[in-house]
């Protein structure tokens, strides 16, 4: 998240378009490096035959293989174009000559480019449509569940959906709120009763933690109730309801 948001950071002060790409069916693209079979799927004529399989030539949705497969595959054809991967964050892929640059990063089947020269972000575009069922999302607007607004004052990001679909889980739509995430008096121990659903515990505390990344008012609170995930009690839990 730390390279989305240092991305997102020099493209709006150096004025690079930003931009969005879908790949459709992604994980049905690659090739697969190794043998691999499957059972006849349910339907086949004979699917009733237990010494009969499928030989694989292509990755399938479901197979374990097939995320990597599709990396490698896209990574290689960025590679062919010139982009060198960061060896800091290996999903983002930058291409440096002297008249532009270019930046990619990826994450699965989503891809946001951006770059200093307008006309070669649409060749790559056309290059890559070329190779794969590509859908064009146009400037960027929503990528893992952040929302960019734009305005004559620049970008704006905020987790205005994220944050309703938290709530929603959370059972708290309709809470009241509160002044401060914290209370000014708070003492908290390992001591009390154990909260009977540890594991709805800490998603919630995960997805706070990732909330900060637009509302960093909220660190101090989420760190210290991401300190209590290992065996977190009842007096825990209404911590991290009242952050909600």
């Amino acid at each position: 998240m730390n390279t989305i948001q240092t991305l997102l950071s020099v493209a709006i002060n150096q004025g690079w378009f930003l931009s969005q790409m879908d790949i459709k069916n992604a994980f049905l693209h690659d090739d697969l490096q190794e043998k691999m079979y499957m059972k006849l799927p349910p339907g086949h004529p004979q699917s009733n035959d237990p010494k009969l399989v499928s030989k694989l030539h292509k990755s399938i949705y479901g197979l374990k293989q097939s995320p990597y497969a599709w990396y490698a595959k896209l990574s290689t054809v960025l590679t062919k174009l010139g982009f060198t991967r960061s060896n800091v964050d290996h999903s983002l892929f930058v291409c440096i000559k002297p008249d532009e640059s270019l930046v990619v990063l990826i994450y699965i089947d989503d891809l946001i480019v951006t770059g200093n020269n307008h006309a070669a972000i649409t060749n790559l575009k056309s290059i890559l449509h070329q190779r794969f069922a590509i859908k064009d999302l146009g400037f960027l607007k929503y990528f893992l569940g952040i929302e960019m607004a734009t305005s004559h004052k620049g970008l704006f990001l905020n987790q205005h959906k994220y944050v309703l679909d938290l709530l929603r889980e959370a059972d708290m739509l309709d809470c009241k709120p509160t002044k401060t995430p914290l209370d000014s008096k708070l003492q908290l121990t390992l001591d009390g009763d154990s909260f009977d659903q540890p594991q709805l515990y800490k998603k919630l505390v995960g997805k706070l933690i990732y909330l900060t990344i637009t509302r960093p008012d909220l660190s101090h609170s989420v760190s210290i109730v991401s300190q209590f995930m290992h065996s977190p009690t009842a007096a825990h839990m209404m911590i991290v309801k009242r952050i909600l």
